[in-house]
């Protein structure tokens, strides 16, 4: 059709790209990414659930759900919209989060069977010291890239990269400054459950 049109007029008509999406369309968009984004989360935290403990499992989650309040605070605050970027800043900032999260938790596990004379506290802050020049190396790297991408980019990549930068520096501090203290905590109430003969 547009062809036509522009064999007919000797191409003196424009056709300009013209992207919307409906209210109807952008409802089940929406839902569907949510689905899929809880399916993720749900999905992170029976893996390590699996490959270490449920004690790993909830603080990995409640390290994921700060996470995600952070990303919908900063939409909220700064009146972004929630469309497809948005859901991409929830499933990269997820992943990056976890990443991070397991790598910790592999050193805290690794130390628990190699230093037994050490306290769960003395474990999680030595894992966690052992593990910082690594995360921290790796979050500025990322967030150098995002930063370029974000001032370089355009205002298409903007709306991508912003929340993503958002979703790794909150990703970079849940895993040091929330997970691994969670674990500590559900550990010391799990031995105590146990000493309790639970």
């Amino acid at each position: 059709m547009q062809k036509r049109f522009q064999t007919a007029l000797k191409d003196s008509v424009v056709f300009e790209k013209y992207d919307h999406v409906g209210a109807k369309l952008g409802k089940e968009l929406m839902k569907a990414s949510t689905w899929a984004l809880l399916f993720a989360l749900f999905g992170i935290g029976g893996y390590i659930w699996i490959r270490f403990d449920w004690m790993f499992s909830v603080a990995s989650w409640i390290a994921l759900a700060y996470d995600c309040s952070a990303l919908i605070l900063f939409f909220s605050l700064f009146y972004q919209e929630i469309g497809e970027g948005a859901m991409v800043a929830f499933l990269v900032t997820a992943g990056y989060s976890v990443n991070d999260t397991v790598i910790v938790f592999d050193r805290i596990r690794e130390n628990r069977g190699y230093k037994k004379n050490l306290s769960c506290a003395e474990l999680v802050d030595l894992s966690i010291n052992e593990t910082l020049s690594r995360t921290v190396l790796t979050s500025m790297t990322t967030l150098a890239a995002l930063l370029v991408l974000y001032i370089l980019g355009g205002s298409v990549i903007a709306t991508y990269s912003l929340p993503m930068i958002i979703g790794i520096a909150s990703g970079t501090i849940s895993s040091i400054l929330i997970a691994a203290p969670v674990f500590y905590l559900l550990s010391q109430f799990d031995r105590k459950k146990r000493a309790e003969g639970f």
